[in-house]
């Protein structure tokens, strides 16, 4: 009951410190909502045929002017010209009015606080204090350089933690590649990456392992030399990566327990990376529509509604980050080299 009064009470707090931002801007019905696939398909139509209209009725009006053709017949370019230039004028007023609605939410966005919003929400979801150092575009602590950062990659938003024991930095990146289809046409395909790195402060790290499921279907992450463990109960589930022939530190029977068990209770499960004195955890990536997609992005909130839940629509993405964050760091409290309640 307590933990619940914590939680209840970081969210109040912060509804507080929101509403107090929004009080700063005329309230409006605005609509925040982004339009359905199929307004945007009829859009990018009106888009086509509206100056497409424009430019045949002035052809026709050009054709009829050197023919000498009666003007009874000027009715025709007329009517097209009108209808295009509705839908060119609708497209202005759909543009301008989108425009300012995005602008608006950038602006909210921008004067918020979140690395205050999120201390509080840190304070009340772990026992332990956990501090924000930033919220950035790029990883305090880089991840495992079998993570390509340089090409057509793009890492998103960034959750720099400290903690008395370790530094943490939780988000992810955005991979472009190409699918040729069937006609040869190269179509780019997004992938998002999350990824969490963490570096114990009083404990050292064994480098050059990697341990990730037996059935990863994932060449990618495919070691290049594995080590059996000799449990057989482990070997079964997970494959481990390393050139190292002692793997007692990093890999003790306590710690294959719980991974064990970790792995039949999880839902998410990572490849986990020893490299450089950090852990890196790489988690299942999945499709995204684009660069600026906003799925999965570390406080980037998208408003789903209008004016009256924006509130809601901020206080929810956070909570999703911070359960994100504690699931995260609890593959990390398997090993032996840190814990965070």
């Amino acid at each position: 009951m307590a933990k619940q009064a914590n939680q209840s009470s970081w969210v109040q707090k912060s509804k507080d410190e929101i509403n107090n931002v929004l009080a700063k801007f005329n309230k409006s019905k605005v609509i925040f909502k982004a339009p359905t696939k199929k307004r945007q398909i009829v859009v990018r139509w009106m888009l086509f045929i509206g100056p497409l209209l424009t430019l045949v009725a002035i052809f026709i009006f050009a054709m009829f002017y050197i023919k000498k053709t009666p003007g009874v017949y000027y009715v025709i370019p007329v009517l097209t010209i009108i209808l295009g230039l509705v839908f060119d004028g609708f497209i202005i007023f759909y543009l301008i009015k989108w425009t300012k609605i995005m602008r608006l939410q950038k602006n909210i966005l921008d004067i918020l606080d979140f690395k205050k919003l999120y201390d509080w929400g840190l304070q009340e979801t772990f026992e332990d204090k956990i501090d924000v150092i930033n919220i950035s575009s790029s990883y305090n602590l880089p991840p495992s350089k079998v993570i390509n950062l340089e090409n057509d990659t793009k890492v998103d938003q960034v959750l720099n933690l400290k903690h008395s024991n370790c530094e943490i930095s939780l988000g992810t990146i955005t991979h472009k590649t190409k699918k040729k289809t069937s006609s040869n046409y190269a179509e780019p395909i997004f992938y998002r990456v999350p990824i969490l790195t963490l570096k114990p402060l009083k404990k050292s790290v064994i480098d050059n392992v990697t341990i990730q499921l037996v059935d990863l279907n994932n060449d990618f992450f495919r070691p290049a030399q594995t080590i059996k463990t000799g449990n057989s109960a482990f070997d079964d589930i997970f494959v481990v990566g390393s050139n190292q022939k002692d793997l007692s530190r990093v890999l003790p029977p306590s710690v294959q327990a719980k991974l064990i068990s970790e792995e039949q209770t999880s839902v998410a499960i990572p490849v986990m990376i020893f490299e450089d004195g950090i852990l890196t955890l790489i988690f299942q990536s999945y499709l995204v529509e684009g660069w600026n997609d906003h799925k999965m992005v570390i406080n980037d909130v998208e408003f789903f509604s209008d004016w009256e839940h924006v509130t809601n629509d901020i206080i929810t993405k956070m909570q999703i980050d911070l359960n994100w964050l504690k699931d995260s760091l609890n593959w990390a409290n398997q090993f032996d080299i840190i814990d965070v309640k």
